[in-house]
């Protein structure tokens, strides 16, 4: 059993606006997010375990009705931010998979200029 809801989904609703603010900013994804990622589904999946505390009890307080407002609205926004994500790290993938072929493209080249010296 939780201790204090409200402190626990304040915590959440704070982490998930960060983690918001920085997704927000990248324009365009590179390497380095899964770390990010991995503490966003953290923070989610705590959160869940935080409502479900929250659900047991009847009506709940002011505060703790206006933080679960805010997890609303935090959770609204990353489901609006996640598919752009989603389809930018495709496209820097299919970069990087072109820049690979024209890699391997020269090396085998290279490899062959060689064997006819």
């Amino acid at each position: 059993m939780m201790a204090n809801p409200f402190e626990a989904l304040r915590l959440v609703n704070q982490n998930l606006s960060t983690a918001l603010s920085r997704l927000r900013s990248w324009s365009n994804p590179r390497g380095g997010h899964s770390y990010d990622f991995s503490l966003l589904h953290g923070e989610v999946l705590r959160s869940a375990e935080v409502i479900r505390e929250i659900s047991s009890n009847a009506t709940p307080e002011p505060e703790l009705a206006k933080e679960i407002s805010q997890y609303r609205r935090n959770l609204a926004a990353l489901a609006e931010i996640l598919p752009v994500l989603h389809g930018g790290m495709l496209a820097q993938r299919s970069r990087l998979q072109a820049a690979l072929n024209r890699l391997q493209t020269a090396a085998a080249w290279a490899e062959a200029g060689k064997s006819s010296l």
